[in-house]
């Protein structure tokens, strides 16, 4: 009887499919546990899961409430936006016309479009390989890539057509995040295969792998609306719905309408190496293509695939892209060589919970290791000439003809170097050889170089940062921010003041008008863009902020036309006039240099 047992026992232990079972269900476990306690602490409403492991779907679940106020549960079929998710059906898309020969990854994409409106912003020499890539040079764009009412709705050309491309760096030569080129892609599918970005992925993504109910639309019918799960925001201790519709204008890279049934179907295509449920849809090489790595900034740096961001975590490589709209968080992750992945999506923002969850599962199924699987650097210390690098650094990220450049103002990163460390913001990290540094407690690396133009530049993960000239600098243009504010108090308490009997009564109207003025632009610019949710921006610029911006401009009219009036009483009181109408169109030029005033929506 006992060996019996024994055999059974070892049986068990050496069956691969009892292995797989088990192992299968201590994740499902895993799972069930670290979104209950995400739900107990109220991190979020709502999840749901799709995990896919040795090729096959092991989880898809939802946990809390896609609909908090009717208590409806999230589950496998609620329809939600998937943000950025919609990068890799355009990526795939572009695949299937490379595989079709219909359009070559290194040909110049003007070759292929005719629209005049968007062909003559492109610059030249940009690639279908470089949008794919992220490294066309083309800045991201988030303001005015949404609305909320389908009467606003432009198509993609309109929306392309409309100012928003702009190259901040050369082709090929830096990593920079951009939904526009994206976005670019979807308009170059329409132009190739003369059908909408909807009607071609539909017949030829959703038909074919039957994803039912997902919809590039960004306008439904009433029944179908209906069934969108709820999104929402932290207020405290309670959720709060988000109350305008997100209808993305740029579909390709903004989002469209998913199940996790879909995705299900989606991520099992992309891990079985194009395979489908009754077929192949693409080439398995087209699908290794596609997976494999084709940019990165240095060997030691995480890089890009075609549509995918590479991470490294425990000495195993992964790919992934992360999705988000107000209200939604998502993430789509694969281990293709493993054929493990996932989906996840949870209707509110909170970046942690994907980053946690990612995590907790790596290390599950594929525990620490002391591999390095990013590039053969001999972790040696060296003295490092990194005193050249010192100096306050900038993302290259947003477009710098519209008011985001204004973000970047309060997201530079003070770098500091002694030789042995490069202290980037308050991450130190320590040299191994010229150019290269190594994060003192984990493993990530930093490179320093040259850009073409000569520019000192810092790259890390998939970023690019560019060394600002001093007069870029955040200290420079608070310094010049600090000097009008108090000219302007200065001369508001001046003019006040009763017990001071102010000899130039002519000055003191004039002083009291523009100095106010300018007061109350500044304290309700900052208090409305503090208080104004980020993710307003999408929408566009708020009502309330281009309202308070007429203000200095009806300033400076109040100036021109005071000048040109009583020219004769300024003339003989030169120096307060002068001295204050010095600093006013000084400020004006600091606000039209962060595109603050100039109307660049």
């Amino acid at each position: 009887m006992k060996k019996m047992i024994y055999f059974f026992v070892i049986l068990f232990c050496f069956n691969p499919s009892a292995v797989f079972a088990q192992e299968s269900l201590e994740l499902e476990e895993l799972v069930d546990s670290f979104f209950q306690e995400k739900l107990n602490d109220a991190e979020i409403p709502g999840a749901v899961i799709v995990l896919i492991k040795d090729g096959e779907a092991v989880l898809t679940k939802g946990y809390g409430y896609a609909d908090i106020n009717h208590k409806i549960p999230m589950s496998s079929k609620t329809l939600m936006n998937n943000g950025s998710i919609s990068k890799i059906f355009t990526a795939t898309s572009m695949m299937q016309l490379y595989e079709e020969g219909r359009l070559k990854l290194d040909q110049d994409i003007k070759s292929y479009l005719k629209h005049p409106g968007i062909v003559n912003d492109l610059p030249d020499n940009i690639t279908v390989h470089q949008l794919l890539t992220h490294t066309s040079g083309l800045a991201h764009r988030g303001l005015g890539t949404a609305v909320s009412n389908q009467n606003s709705l432009p198509s993609l050309s309109e929306y392309l057509s409309s100012d928003v491309i702009h190259q901040i760096a050369d082709s090929g030569e830096a990593m920079i995040y951009s939904s526009i080129g994206i976005a670019l892609l979807g308009h170059l599918i329409e132009e190739v295969t003369n059908e909408t970005y909807d009607q071609y992925v539909t017949q030829h993504i959703f038909l074919p792998l039957e994803m039912n109910h997902s919809s590039t639309r960004q306008t439904l019918p009433p029944d179908v609306k209906k069934k969108i799960m709820k999104r929402y925001h932290l207020n405290g201790n309670s959720f709060l719905e988000y109350s305008k519709d997100y209808l993305s204008t740029i579909p390709p890279a903004g989002g469209f309408y998913v199940t996790a049934e879909d995705m299900e179907k989606f991520l099992l295509f992309h891990i079985n190496k194009g395979k489908m449920a009754n077929g192949q849809l693409l080439k398995a090489e087209t699908m290794n293509k596609m997976h494999e790595q084709q940019e990165a900034q240095h060997e030691s740096l995480r890089g890009r695939t075609y549509g995918f961001a590479e991470m490294f975590m425990n000495g195993e490589r992964f790919i992934f892209q992360d999705g988000g709209i107000p209200g939604t968080d998502l993430r789509l992750f694969l281990a293709p060589e493993h054929k493990f992945g996932f989906f996840l999506a949870y209707n509110t923002n909170n970046y942690e919970v994907k980053k946690e969850f990612t995590s907790e599962v790596v290390d599950f199924l594929f525990p620490p290791t002391e591999k390095n699987l990013m590039g053969n650097l001999i972790e040696k210390h060296v003295q490092s000439n990194g005193s050249r690098w010192d100096g306050q650094y900038s993302m290259l990220s947003y477009s710098s003809n519209s008011i985001e450049k204004f973000l970047s103002l309060f997201q530079q990163i003070p770098v500091r170097s002694n030789g042995k460390e490069l202290i980037f913001g308050s991450i130190r990290y320590d040299a191994l050889k010229h150019g290269v540094f190594k994060r003192s407690d984990q493993q990530e690396y930093l490179i320093t170089d040259q850009s073409r133009d000569g520019n000192s530049m810092i790259y890390r993960g998939t970023a690019s940062y560019k060394k600002l000239h001093w007069y870029e600098t955040n200290g420079f243009h608070f310094s010049i921010l600090a000097f009008c504010l108090l000219v302007f108090i200065g001369t508001l308490i001046t003019v006040l003041i009763r017990k001071y009997k102010l000899k130039n009564q002519e000055f003191k109207t004039f002083g009291l008008v523009i100095s106010l003025f300018n007061l109350i632009f500044i304290a309700g610019f900052f208090l409305v863009f503090y208080r104004t949710n980020e993710w307003e921006f999408i929408y566009g610029l708020p009502l309330s902020i281009k309202l308070i911006t007429l203000l200095p401009l009806i300033n400076t009219g109040y100036i021109l036309g005071y000048f040109f009036i009583h020219y004769k009483q300024i003339k003989q009181h030169k120096f307060p006039f002068a001295f204050l109408m010095f600093t006013h169109f000084l400020f004006m030029g600091w606000l039209m240099y962060w595109r603050i005033i100039g109307w660049y929506f």
